[in-house]
């Protein structure tokens, strides 16, 4: 880059960043708190470190599928990452046939979000 000018944040999705297990996936979906959006449910537990870990409804009976909706959805986390606070997010696409485009997703994805900060703020007051 030329000198001057600002670098960008690196929008990669790095291995220590993936939350691993069926019990701490289980954990995320028991305790933490849900947000539903028409094309994503997004499920918070605050943690000190950041982890995210996607999974697609089983009802999408071809594997081709589910991993379609996992691909976008680890997409609009991977551009949109400096949005989400330290914690452990679980993203979960469950919508219907046709599955939706990724400015869908990532437009109910950023909605959901700014409603997570908005509930922060009224906590603080």
């Amino acid at each position: 880059m030329a000198s001057g000018s600002k670098e960008r944040p690196r929008e990669t999705l790095r291995k220590y960043e993936i939350l691993r297990g069926h019990g701490a996936v289980e954990g995320v979906l028991s305790r933490g708190k849900r947000f539903a959006g028409r094309y994503v449910h997004l499920f918070y537990l605050p943690a000190e470190e950041k982890k995210v870990a996607f999974l697609a409804a089983r009802k999408y009976r071809k594997a081709v599928q589910r991993n379609r909706i996992k691909r976008l959805l680890r997409e609009v986390y991977r551009k949109n990452k400096v949005l989400f606070p330290a914690g452990k997010w679980v993203f979960y696409g469950k919508f219907r046939e046709p599955l939706p485009s990724y400015h869908q997703i990532n437009q109910d994805v950023i909605e959901l979000i700014g409603t997570l900060s908005l509930g922060e703020d009224k906590n603080d007051q």
